[in-house]
């Protein structure tokens, strides 16, 4: 009888606007949880073998994001591999290309209310697509970005830059065999805190060497090199070419390689 007075959580509320997951469109409800280190701090998991599809859900405070993932040979796609995995808006654009982006912003006048409900019709709208085998023509979904984005400004969008972090990835691969990659926050989704900055952490000879962004808003190109709790670098990318940067990196780190 207590249980008529319980008061609802963001958890419940957001299970029972998505449970049409389960009662119509075939998926099992895998992961259900609040933890702390999600952005949203409220986590929902749907999964759909014979979709061959995972459904990633957060949200909470004024935070709400949700990731679709391909399952191919019973495996998930890793969070990085961008064309096996597509947040909800690149779904919003294939679903309408005029789509407004502030429909699926929480932290905005929408809230998290209404980019829930609005999240909900969308995936009705695309059953189709959720329910089979079936994948978003990501190509489609970059044409219509460019599109829309040159319409709205009157020149091209500009292309992506190869991340630096990854050319750097490359390099440490290539030139220190005997460092072990420990920590990349790319294996982490968009809803987990450790996403956020750009991080790469190695172990070597009980050492551990970490190369990360400190701050993703006001100095996003600013790195560090720490070997430890011990500051041994820290340089603006954007105020030195990239091979100046991959360049002292390096010496940074034939300086623990060689000790």
């Amino acid at each position: 009888m207590l249980n008529l007075f319980k008061k609802k959580t963001e958890l419940d509320i957001l299970r029972k606007a998505f449970g049409f997951l389960e009662n119509d469109f075939g998926y099992n409800l895998i992961t259900s949880e609040t933890k702390k280190f999600y952005k949203g701090q409220n986590l929902l998991i749907y999964r759909n073998e014979n979709a061959k599809k995972q459904i990633e859900i957060c949200g909470g405070g004024s935070f709400f994001h949700c990731i679709i993932r391909k399952i191919e040979n019973k495996e998930l796609s890793d969070y990085k591999n961008h064309k096996e995995n597509i947040g909800f808006e690149d779904l919003a654009i294939f679903d309408n290309p005029k789509y407004d982006h502030f429909d699926f912003y929480a932290g905005d006048r929408t809230g998290v209310e209404g980019v829930t409900k609005n999240t909900v019709a969308l995936l009705k709208r695309q059953k189709e697509f959720i329910t089979n085998t079936e994948w978003v023509d990501l190509e489609k979904v970059e044409e219509f970005k460019n599109e829309e984005f040159k319409s709205r400004f009157g020149y091209d969008r500009p292309k992506k830059t190869k991340s630096l972090k990854n050319e750097i990835k490359q390099m440490i691969h290539q030139d220190y065999e005997k460092f072990e990659l420990i920590f990349d926050n790319s294996d982490f989704p968009f809803y987990h805190d450790d996403s956020t900055l750009e991080k790469l952490v190695y172990r070597f000879d009980n050492n551990n060497i970490t190369i990360k962004q400190v701050d993703w808003r006001d100095y996003p190109r600013l790195l560090r090199v720490i070997e430890n709790d011990n500051l041994i670098l820290e340089i603006d990318a954007s105020k030195a070419e990239k091979e100046t940067v991959l360049e002292k990196i390096k010496t940074a780190c034939n300086n623990v390689y060689k000790k």
